[in-house]
């Protein structure tokens, strides 16, 4: 059950970008991030106050999850300007938050290469993180201002999110309750969200059904993601858990961004080869683990 929910979670995830991407058409990426967070602050509460007649907030998982908007807003700038080239940041992300999953909490052994096991598990990762090389590999006349910028803003989005992504992992590991630790990390969301607002000085309102909806979608989308997540962190490691997260979500954000919203009008030979080592990759990290 829990393998079928975590891969309902990353579906969730590529699903989510159609919409992102949608908004950010029209708005500015503090108006989409903090619209859509209001939104999921509403969801959770409603959610958590059905099943437990209250609302759990637990005060680090809120700050967390208010530190997390201001990611999500350098995110969502980046995808305003090429989905499917930000998007190719995200297992730099879980690459940073497995590194320190396997430092701190002790996950070191499903790297020991002396097992067959913990060779599959090398093998995947590092086919994972040769894969991402090869799709992120750019030309060296790329370097316009705008791109440097670009350029700065994601490291610094890797570097947050990367560590967050290791404190969900940590939380779950301490096995916190979903209902709350979804609940405050979307209520801290909300509250984080209005620093993009006041950044942008932008506190203009989406206008339109079908927007109000594409934003109501998007936030389904994200709850339902971090939920299936960290649920599957209370069972598998993260070490596991984020590389195949990272690959499939990538691969499918890249192919929205490439033939939905034709951002590339062909995919290079070598973003063909990166997507078969990084299946491979993905084939030895479930190995590596199911063997263990």
């Amino acid at each position: 059950m829990v393998p079928v929910i975590f891969v309902l979670g990353i579906l969730a995830a590529i699903v989510s970008q159609y919409f992102n991407k949608k908004l950010l058409a029209r708005h500015k990426a503090s108006v989409v991030v903090n619209t859509m967070y209001i939104w999921s602050a509403l969801l959770v509460t409603m959610i958590a106050f059905f099943f437990t007649q209250s609302v759990p907030v637990l005060l680090p998982v809120f700050l967390i999850g208010a530190f997390n908007a201001i990611g999500a807003w350098f995110f969502a700038r980046g995808v305003h300007l090429s989905l499917s080239k930000t998007i190719l940041f995200l297992p730099f992300i879980n690459g940073l938050a497995v590194g320190l999953s396997a430092l701190f909490l002790g996950e070191w052994a499903f790297f020991d290469f002396r097992t067959a096991p913990g060779a599959l598990v090398w093998v995947g990762v590092l086919a994972t993180l040769g894969a991402i090389t090869l799709f992120y590999k750019k030309s060296s006349t790329d370097r316009s201002q705008e791109q440097k910028d670009w350029l700065f803003a994601l490291v610094g989005f890797v570097l947050v999110v990367g560590v967050i992504n290791f404190l969900v992992n940590f939380f779950a590991v301490k096995g916190i309750p979903l209902i709350t630790y979804v609940t405050s990390w979307y209520i801290g969301g909300c509250a984080g969200s209005f620093v993009p607002r006041i950044v942008e000085r932008d506190w203009s309102l989406m206008r339109g059904k079908k927007v109000y909806a594409h934003s109501v979608l998007l936030s389904l989308c994200i709850v339902g993601s971090l939920s299936s997540v960290y649920y599957a962190l209370l069972v598998y490691p993260a070490t596991v858990l984020y590389p195949l997260q990272a690959f499939f979500y990538t691969l499918g954000a890249v192919m929205v961004g490439l033939y939905i919203f034709r951002e590339a009008r062909q995919v290079r030979k070598r973003d063909v080869i990166g997507m078969v080592v990084g299946g491979v990759g993905a084939i030895c990290l479930l190995l590596g683990y199911y063997l263990q």
